[in-house]
């Protein structure tokens, strides 16, 4: 097999892939074979048809079969002689198919070179805040004429005491994770502004068609015209661009703080993100793990989990630089 490597603008890689005459010989003959035995065509006896009816009749077929056999494992063997992995499924063009004849071309993005800043010692601002007992007054009237079993209850003292106590580790828990989304927003921001790469183009697009057709998939688009379909998934394209773009870049630079920190997920860090899952949604470990497996979804919750850890790993040897407090407001 005949290989040859270009480097294109950033992430881009193509391979331009001859494949051996006797191996297209080959499959072309085995396929040919295999239909003079099978092939039902009227005017000839079953394993009786003659090759020349066989390659006019199902030549286009015929073609197909060869290329989708031969295509996928050449291009594999392609990328490992030269030593070149894809975050991409390879896009395959420039197709010359004939009975001893198959080359193309092959298009791939590797993985962004990501010159990481300082991602230890990051300095988050954070504000100082209490819960102030003017909003648990407002969240226990809130609580009240929502449920009348509460409004009765607030008006004896102990029981107003006790729900008054609710609210306020309610509040508390709510501010926590207020906060520590609060601290990742700031963490990805510091990390994109310390680090330099370059997102792969087509990564970025593929990820961003998937997650405009998602958000298509929860619309009510009944009654809609394809032209306004098309404006909706414009629009939200553009919407999302942006995002999309960021969260690619955000990607790879934990990727990266991962492999210099040798951080990783276990098999059991796994099991028990399975299992909260499942219980959640109130289904079977073993059958939820199937599913990510079948849907290629178990790598994207290993990476999700990783993500996490590297995001401990940098909040933990982060500086807090608290802001004067400011009172908390109530949605």
């Amino acid at each position: 097999m005949k290989v040859e490597l270009k480097e294109l603008k950033g992430c881009g890689r193509e391979l331009r892939i001859e494949v051996e005459k006797e191996k297209v010989e080959k499959e072309f003959k085995n396929l040919y074979s295999n239909l003079e035995r099978k092939a039902e065509i009227p005017g000839f006896r079953p394993g009786k048809v003659p090759t020349s009816v066989i390659k006019t009749r199902f030549s286009e077929e015929i073609k197909r079969e060869v290329f989708d056999k031969l295509a996928p494992s050449s291009c594999f063997a392609a990328m490992k002689e030269k030593d070149i992995s894809s975050v991409i499924a390879p896009i395959i063009s420039e197709i010359n198919l004939k009975e001893d004849t198959l080359s193309y071309k092959a298009y791939l993005e590797v993985a962004p070179q990501v010159n990481l800043g300082n991602y230890t010692g990051l300095v988050i601002k954070k504000e100082k805040r209490a819960i102030k007992k003017e909003e648990i007054n407002k969240a226990l009237e809130e609580w009240a004429r929502r449920d009348p079993k509460i409004s009765q209850a607030a008006l004896n003292l102990e029981e107003r005491k006790a729900l008054k106590e609710r609210i306020k580790k309610q509040l508390e828990l709510q501010e926590s994770l207020g906060e520590r989304k609060e601290e990742e927003r700031e963490i990805l921001k510091l990390l994109r502004e310390n680090s330099n790469l370059e997102a792969p183009s087509v990564f970025v697009a593929q990820h961003l068609q998937s997650l405009v057709r998602e958000n298509l998939s929860k619309l009510d688009l009944k009654g809609k015209t394809e032209k306004e379909v098309e404006k909706i998934a414009r629009d939200l394209e553009e919407k999302l661009r942006n995002g999309v773009r960021e969260e690619v870049e955000f990607f790879f630079i934990l990727k990266e703080i991962a492999k210099k920190e040798k951080i990783e997920v276990s098999e059991e860090e796994l099991k028990e993100a399975i299992s909260d899952i499942a219980k959640l949604n109130k289904g079977e470990p073993e059958e939820l793990r199937k599913r990510l497996e079948e849907t290629g979804r178990l790598e994207e919750l290993r990476n999700q989990l990783r993500q996490n850890k590297v995001l401990d790993f940098v909040r933990g040897r982060a500086k807090i630089l608290w802001k004067p407090e400011k009172k908390i407001v109530l949605a």
